[in-house]
């Protein structure tokens, strides 16, 4: 199996064990085809994403290349995992593989669990969905058009608070917390609950 990670440098595992993306636009490229897992990708949108409007007359070979080194670092010589699929590449993941997505995943169950007013349960959720990040997303990874509006739109979702409209629990109280991880990066929220007035309010805070 081929886990991938894109909340912090880039880094894929295979089987467990790390395989490192050394070349610059190898990185680029894997980047780009997962901002939208098991979605293609277009040649041109991976050619404009390497080079902009300069692209070199070979550019569309050079994408071939490239995600042929891929499939040999992951040992996909078949391309079942980096799919060739016209008008141009595709990751074929499942979404715990990648941990974007179930970073989305936490939230959103994290979000359900607050509308249903079980605040432990969301803390839990909301907890483990932060701490999948190990830094800005795509930190090492040289960016284009659709890895800074993916690194973008992942950190607006990090950073966005939740206020369900829900009419509140009669208890009241307040948990709150704040866990260091090894990378030393620290993730803070609380959720706020009141007998009077039924506010819930989940913040994602990391300090690097």
């Amino acid at each position: 199996m081929v886990v991938w990670h894109v909340l912090g440098p880039l880094q894929v595992q295979v089987a467990g064990a790390r395989a490192e993306v050394a070349i610059p636009k190898c990185r680029a490229v894997l980047a780009a085809l997962l901002t939208e897992p098991n979605r293609v990708v277009a040649t041109e949108s991976l050619v404009d994403e390497l080079w902009g409007s300069r692209p070199p007359p070979t550019a569309r070979k050079l994408v071939s290349g490239y995600v042929l080194q891929l499939r040999r670092l992951i040992g996909d010589p078949a391309g079942r995992v980096l799919v060739t699929q016209a008008p141009g590449y595709r990751v074929a993941a499942g979404r715990t593989e990648v941990d974007s997505c179930r970073f989305e995943d936490l939230l959103t169950a994290g979000r359900e669990a607050l509308d249903g007013r079980d605040a432990a349960k969301a803390l839990d959720l909301l907890t483990e969905a932060l701490g999948l990040w190990r830094g800005p997303a795509l930190a090492d990874v040289p960016r284009g058009r659709l890895t800074n509006a993916e690194a973008d739109r992942l950190e607006e979702l990090r950073c966005a608070d939740w206020d369900p409209s829900t009419d509140p629990p009669e208890e009241s109280s307040v948990t709150s917390w704040q866990t260091p991880t090894p990378q030393g990066f620290v993730p803070c929220g609380a959720v706020a609950i009141s007998g009077s007035e039924y506010r819930s309010s989940v913040r994602g805070r990391w300090l690097w």
